[in-house]
């Protein structure tokens, strides 16, 4: 992981960095660590996949209790997909350095298809503006408010001569 965070970091800003760590070391690494130890190769069987991917799919606890499905859980797997992909092109341009780490990628392309839940992102989106559009008005009258006393904080100080006190 560290080989490929360093590999990656040159071309990524920190955020980004950080993101593809987070994934991959903590929701894919460490997961798989801590429900199979020794775990020490990649190349994970298809029921490890599997049940890795199903503990990825809700945000849990520290007793690892589902709380609520994870609504990103399909760009969380496309982190662990581009890994792979990653590796396995790497193997071909340095064979020595990367080779022992290409193996078959655990997660399908269409387990990461994003059209549903991009769709339902949206469908999120449009509900919290419907939820939240009786709220404008009031929205609007707060910072017209605020505005209306900047201005008269700006106006009033800027009509004090310097060093003297003014009070608004």
């Amino acid at each position: 992981m560290v080989d490929y965070l360093t590999e990656r970091a040159p071309d990524l800003d920190h955020t980004s960095l950080r993101s593809i760590a987070r994934n991959l070391c903590r929701l894919f690494w460490r997961d798989l660590e801590l429900h199979h130890p020794g775990i020490d190769s990649l190349h994970l069987p298809p029921e490890i996949s599997q049940a890795w991917q199903e503990r990825l799919a809700y945000i849990r606890d520290a007793d690892g209790n589902p709380i609520r499905p994870r609504v990103n859980f399909r760009s969380e797997l496309v982190f662990v997909k581009a890994f792979y992909e990653d590796l396995a092109r790497w193997a071909l341009d340095d064979p020595t350095r990367w080779a022992k780490w290409a193996v078959p990628c655990p997660i399908k392309a269409s387990e990461c298809a994003t059209k549903k839940s991009k769709s339902g992102v949206k469908s999120r989106m449009d509900q919290r503006t419907r939820t939240q559009l009786p709220l404008m008005p009031a929205l609007m009258r707060a910072v017209e408010q605020q505005r209306k006393a900047a201005e008269h904080l700006i106006t009033t100080a800027r009509a004090t001569p310097e060093g003297e006190v003014f009070t608004v």
